[in-house]
């Protein structure tokens, strides 16, 4: 696995050896010199290719990435953000088509996320030249990307920084010291996401759930209840059994195969 970035990508790497063997993954890291991710990319004779990675893990900073982002929006027309967004999203993208022409590995690629304090405040999402508008249109423009550049996958920054908070997403004072903007939370989290990556590709996932029927399905027993007596309705007893068997049908649509294993009669489920 080869970590990329524009910040100092070093914990990441060992942050995830350590998580991914929770998982029977053993994974030989190779980290990039700071700030090298568009020459490693872009070099047919770079270390990266050197490494020849199964996966490459590019977590991008976008206020290091375009400064302009963090704090110069508010000096910029309509179209000149369209035009700092199209530039950044170009950038990507012709860095990962250039490195798809020589390698198949799969790319996890962080989208960017929203600002927690933008610079417009509670008016941000309503200006066109806005950060959050703006880095939105941005994501749509990688989302389209990675449907024209093979096995690039993006990670939701939103997502994982929503699991973690803000304040524990973002270490300041790190990034001053030692050019790391992410606190150890954030590490961690992203770390645990970027697994659930490597257990799909190399196959270590769980494919079947195996359920047992009374007081998990349904709340109480089909064989002295009766089909009428189990909680299954819209009382808070039942609602919890329903909700639990529509996460178990959105599985069911993931294709996880759902099997029972119970000593119920069959005539009585």
């Amino acid at each position: 696995v080869a970590f990329l970035g524009n910040f100092t990508v070093d914990l990441f790497a060992s942050t995830l050896v350590t998580r991914a063997l929770s998982s029977r993954v053993l994974v030989q890291p190779y980290v990039g010199a700071l700030d090298t991710w568009a020459q490693e990319l872009l070099d047919p004779q770079s270390d990266l290719d050197g490494f020849d990675p199964h996966v490459v893990i590019l977590p991008l900073r976008l206020e290091i990435l375009n400064p302009r982002f963090d704090q110069g929006l508010l000096e910029l027309s309509p179209a000149e953000v369209e035009e700092e967004i199209t530039a950044v999203g170009s950038q990507i993208s012709d860095c990962l088509s250039a490195f798809r022409a020589r390698s198949d590995a799969k790319v996890l690629l962080h989208t960017f996320p929203r600002p927690a304090h933008p610079v417009l405040g509670i008016i941000d999402a309503q200006q066109p030249t806005g950060q959050s508008p703006a880095i939105d249109r941005l994501n749509r423009r990688l989302v389209e990307m990675s449907g024209n550049v093979p096995d690039v996958f993006l990670v939701d920054s939103d997502r994982l920084m929503a699991s973690v908070g803000d304040s524990a997403w973002t270490d300041h004072r790190m990034m001053a010291y030692a050019r790391m903007p992410f606190a150890a939370k954030a590490i961690h989290a992203c770390c645990n996401e970027y697994t659930k990556y490597l257990r799909a590709f190399t196959g270590a996932v769980r494919k079947v759930l195996v359920l047992d029927l009374d007081n998990t399905l349904w709340g109480g027993i089909v064989g002295e209840d009766g089909p009428e007596g189990i909680r299954l309705d819209e009382s808070p007893l039942g609602a919890g059994y329903r909700d639990l068997q529509k996460l178990i049908l959105q599985l069911h649509h993931r294709g996880v195969v759902l099997a029972i294993n119970s000593h119920n009669n069959q005539e009585d489920v």
